[in-house]
């Protein structure tokens, strides 16, 4: 997919050169755990476990700032992965985390806001799928900013990274909405 650049971050593919800043960024479980993600314990664990299967995947992204191209975090779109609920094909979600010293700033809102314009523009989705395990408060308002609506919750729903089980809450942005936010937006 190449690169994406918007106000504050480009987004591009990942790389090789990507693994000690993504390593560094996962040893936080603050980071991690809300992401459905384990800790990271070492460089070669983040390379096996996330790295190499991202370097594979043309819609998983690093997010970089531009003031100084530092990686502060991860996006990318996928097929939906839900248990209780069937979706379409032409239906995807998005997941992203950023390292702490960034929250709060709107990066996380920004790197949404550029994906969803790949999804429904380019990539020709019909309605995009978000999550976040119960508690996460932060993913849960940046995710409504984002325009996403509540759709349901799966309990003791397994977390194969995580090996345990956690209530998630899943939300949903249709084409229709978005094309409505961005022409409100523009107007």
């Amino acid at each position: 997919m190449g690169t994406i650049t918007t106000k504050h971050l480009f987004l591009r593919n990942w790389q090789e050169g990507d693994l000690q800043d993504l390593y560094n960024i996962l040893t936080n479980e603050d980071v991690a755990l809300p992401s459905g993600l384990p800790t990271m314990k070492t460089p070669e664990e983040t390379r096996q476990f996330l790295l190499e299967p991202w370097m594979k995947e043309p819609t998983r992204f690093a997010i970089f700032l531009r003031s100084n191209s530092k990686l502060i975090g991860y996006i990318g779109i996928r097929q939906p992965d839900m248990d209780s609920y069937s979706y379409s094909p032409e239906e995807l979600e998005i997941g992203t985390f950023i390292d702490v010293p960034f929250w709060g700033k709107g990066y996380v809102p920004e790197a949404i806001k550029a994906l969803e314009k790949l999804a429904f523009e380019e990539l020709h989705c019909t309605a995009m799928w978000a999550a976040y395990i119960q508690g996460n408060k932060r993913s849960q308002r940046c995710l409504e900013k984002c325009g996403f609506k509540f759709h349901h919750t799966e309990e003791d729903r397994y977390m194969s990274k995580l090996n345990d089980k956690r209530t998630e809450h899943f939300l949903r942005l249709t084409k229709e909405e978005w094309l409505e936010i961005v022409y409100t937006n523009q107007g």
